[in-house]
C-alpha cells in the first residue's frame, strides 16, 4: 500500500508514513479505551462509592454525550490553530481528568471527571480524523479509516478483560491510573515527534515568519495559494451538512455506527439473558467478535482498492441490511450459533461501510477537515445514540432495534445519494 504525503507536511513531521497510521491509531484507541476498560469494574466502583450501579453507568452516558458536542468545537478549532495544538490540549485535559477520577472519593467527581475526559477523547478522535484526511487523498483515506476502525475493534476485544484484571488484582483506581500513563505516552510523542498536518496553519506560519523577517506586515498576495486563501476553512456547519458528498455519506456512517451501538448494548441481554452465558463466555464471545471486525477492517483496505470506495460502502451497507433482516425475522435468536451467523454478517457490513463512508464524506473538505470531522463525529455519536435510545423504548424486544435503526440509516443513505447523484446528472 502506497501513500503519498503533500511536500509541506512530510518536510515537517519526524515521523514516517506508517509512524502517522500508527500515531493515529493511539489516538483513536485512547478516544475508546475509557468506555471499554471501565466496564468490569462498574460494581466495584458502586460499592467502593456507596452507590448504585446504575448511577455509576452514568459516567459512560455522560462521556459519550461530552465527546459527542465537544467535537463541534474541536474541530474548528484545528481548523484555525491547527491538528498539533488541540491534539496537545485534548491529550493534557484526558490526563488531568484520568487523574481527578482515580482520586474520586464520590460519585460526583467521578462523573464530573467523565465528562471532562470525554471532551479531551474527542479531541483525539477529531485529531485522529483530521490528520488522515489532510494527508491521503479519498480511496487512500477510506483504506486508512478502515485500519483505524480496525485498530479500534482491539479496545472492545481486550479492554474489558484488562479491566476486569486490573481491578480485581489492584482496584478500580488503577484502570483510571493506566489511562494516565498512555496519556502522558501519548502527549510526549505527539510534542517531539508529530508535525503540523493542517497545510493552511503551515502557511500562515512561514508567510509570518517570513513577513517578520523583513520587517514587512503587509502578507503577499501570492504567499497562500488560492484554494488556501480563501473562506473554506471558515465554512458553516450547514455547508458541510448540506453538501451533496457529505450528508449521503455521514448517514451511511451513521448505520454502522448504529450497528456497533446496538449490537454493544443489546449483547449483555440476548447472550446473558436470553442464551444463559456466564460473564466469562460473554466476554471469549464478545472479544472474538472484536477481532473478526479488527479482521473485516483490513479486509475492507483490500476491497477499496480493488473496486472503490463507493463500493465498498454499499456491499457493507447490503451486508448490514441483510444481518437487519435476520434479527428482524429471530430478534431473539435461539442459539448462540445463530447469534453469532447473524453477527459475523454484519460485522463484516460493518467493517466495509464505516471507513468508505468516512473517506467519502471528508474528502471534499480539504480546508476545513477538523470543522467537518467534528460535524461527523457529532452525528455518528451524539444523533446515533440518540435514535437508537427513542428506537430501543418503543422496541426493547431482542435486537428489534437494531434490524429497525440500521437499515432505516442505510435506506435513507442509499435513496439520498442516488436523488442528488441524479439531480447533478439533470443540471449538467
Amino acid at each position: 500500500m502506497s501513500y503519498s504525503f503533500s511536500p509541506i507536511v512530510k518536510n515537517n513531521s519526524n515521523l514516517g508514513k506508517k509512524g502517522i497510521v500508527w500515531l493515529m491509531m493511539l489516538f483513536m484507541i485512547l478516544n475508546l479505551l475509557p468506555v471499554d476498560i471501565y466496564l468490569p469494574a462498574v460494581q466495584l466502583i458502586a460499592t467502593d462509592l456507596n452507590t448504585s450501579v446504575d448511577n455509576v453507568q452514568l459516567g459512560i452516558f455522560f462521556y459519550l454525550i461530552s465527546m459527542g458536542v465537544g467535537q463541534l468545537f474541536l474541530g474548528a478549532l484545528s481548523d484555525k490553530y491547527g491538528r498539533k495544538p488541540i491534539a496537545l490540549v485534548s491529550l493534557f485535559v484526558y490526563i488531568l481528568a484520568s487523574i481527578l477520577a482515580t482520586i474520586s472519593t464520590n460519585l460526583e467527581t467521578l462523573i464530573a471527571s467523565r465528562l471532562i475526559q470525554g471532551i479531551g477523547a474527542c479531541g483525539c478522535a477529531v485529531t485522529a480524523l483530521a490528520v488522515v484526511r489532510d494527508l491521503f487523498d479519498e480511496d487512500e483515506s477510506a483504506k486508512i479509516y478502515s485500519i483505524l476502525n480496525g485498530a479500534q475493534s482491539i479496545v472492545p476485544a481486550l479492554a474489558p478483560l484488562l479491566g476486569g484484571l486490573i481491578s480485581v488484582q489492584l482496584g478500580w483506581r488503577y484502570c483510571f491510573a493506566l489511562l494516565v500513563v498512555l496519556g502522558a505516552m501519548t502527549f510526549v510523542f505527539t510534542k517531539f515527534k508529530m508535525g503540523e498536518t493542517n497545510q493552511s496553519v503551515k502557511l500562515q506560519s512561514l508567510d509570518s515568519g517570513k513577513s517578520s523577517t523583513i520587517g514587512n506586515t503587509v502578507r503577499e498576495a501570492n504567499t497562500i495559494p488560492p484554494e488556501s486563501s480563501s473562506t473554506e476553512s471558515n465554512k458553516s456547519f450547514w455547508y458541510i451538512l448540506s453538501h451533496a458528498n457529505f450528508t449521503p455519506n455521514a448517514i451511511a456512517s451513521m448505520a454502522s455506527m448504529a450497528f456497533i451501538v446496538q449490537y454493544v448494548v443489546k449483547s449483555p441481554v440476548l447472550l446473558i439473558d436470553n442464551l444463559g452465558l456466564t460473564p466469562t463466555e460473554f466476554s471469549l464471545v464478545f472479544g472474538s467478535n472484536a477481532f473478526l471486525i479488527m479482521f473485516a477492517a483490513f479486509c475492507a483496505t483490500k476491497l477499496i482498492g480493488l473496486l472503490s470506495a463507493r463500493t465498498t460502502c454499499n456491499i457493507g451497507l447490503l451486508l448490514m441490511g441483510i444481518s437487519s433482516a435476520m434479527f428482524f425475522v429471530v430478534p431473539n435468536p435461539e442459539s448462540l450459533i445463530q447469534y453469532l451467523l447473524f453477527l459475523s454478517i454484519g460485522s463484516f457490513g460493518f467493517s466495509f461501510s464505516l471507513g468508505s463512508s468516512i473517506g467519502m464524506a471528508l474528502a471534499p473538505f480539504p480546508e476545513c477537515a477538523g470543522k467537518a470531522s467534528s460535524v461527523l463525529g457529532f452525528l455518528q455519536f451524539t444523533v446515533t445514540s440518540i435514535v437508537g435510545i427513542i428506537v430501543g423504548y418503543y422496541f426493547p424486544s431482542g435486537a428489534m432495534s437494531l434490524a429497525i435503526t440500521v437499515p432505516a440509516f442505510a435506506l435513507v443513505s442509499v435513496l439520498l445519494d442516488f436523488y442528488l447523484n441524479r439531480s447533478s446528472k439533470i443540471k449538467e
